[in-house]
């Protein structure tokens, strides 16, 4: 599944981020800052948005394919060999979701500052 961050027209845009306020309740308790993003702009908010539904559908299956990784991974469309970590609204979001029934693993460039990405701290197992 592909998100994209809500590009439109103000109206449009504020539509689009209130129905994945809907579909993903937890967006409710991320805190901002100013000069952030609003809450539910990002493309992470519109795939997380589909997660239990899809563990949901995974559940049911007959074959013995129960378990869910999500990865996430932002690229910039304007320059696509651009890839960066995911926003600090972003990291708290993941860090809510994560769980043992369902890793989330974030495929961002190493960072130099030790491994730290927007406050959520990769180690080898995530």
């Amino acid at each position: 599944m592909i998100g994209f961050t809500a590009t439109a027209p103000r109206m449009a845009k504020q539509e689009i981020i209130e129905e994945r306020h809907e579909r993903l309740p937890v967006l409710r308790d991320i805190k901002s800052n100013p000069g952030d993003w609003k809450v539910g702009n990002c493309a992470e908010d519109e795939t997380f948005a589909h997660l239990e539904k899809i563990k949901q559908l995974f559940s049911t299956r007959d074959d013995g394919l129960h378990e869910v990784i999500a990865v996430t991974l932002t690229v910039d469309l304007a320059c696509q060999s651009l890839t960066h970590g995911p926003c600090p609204q972003c990291c708290q979001l993941i860090t809510k979701l994560r769980s043992p029934r369902c890793p989330i693993m974030i495929l961002a460039p190493a960072k130099t500052d030790g491994g730290v990405v927007g406050g959520v701290r990769e180690s080898a197992a995530d």
